[in-house]
């Protein structure tokens, strides 16, 4: 089972993804949660890591909910428990790919039903986050 920090951020009626390039899949910025880290301590990181994101540039860091997710992946199974949480950036935050396999594109939240987003069933935890602004 592998366990996954997520984070919604929001900017207007846009959320922030990262697609992974080779894969066309688009996804919630965030990784795995390392034994001895919070789930919180995660989302700094991988904001970090994965977009260049520094401590001060979040505000409003909330936990939101916990998701578990089965799917099909190469010849079995894949089991992981996503813990997701909401928050903002600082209006004048640029957000820029760190990693050379992702993208990160500011989306239309009416768009992640038509794109190729992952897991589906989160889905219902960004319009939460959404209508709770």
């Amino acid at each position: 089972i592998e366990v996954i920090s997520r984070i919604i951020i929001l900017r207007g009626k846009d959320i922030l993804l990262c697609k992974n390039i080779q894969h066309n899949l688009y996804y919630l910025p965030g990784g795995h949660v390392e034994f001895g880290d919070t789930g919180e301590k995660t989302v700094y990181k991988e904001l970090s890591e994965e977009i260049g994101l520094l401590p001060e540039d979040i505000m409003n860091l909330k936990y939101i909910d916990i998701l578990e997710n089965i799917f099909p992946y190469k010849e079995g199974l894949n089991h992981e428990v996503n813990l997701v949480y909401s928050a903002e950036l600082k209006e004048d935050v640029k957000v820029e790919s760190q990693e050379s396999h992702i993208e990160s594109e500011w989306c239309s939240i009416e768009s992640l039903s038509n794109i190729n987003f992952q897991p589906k069933s989160i889905i219902k935890m960004v319009n939460k986050a959404f209508s709770s602004k």
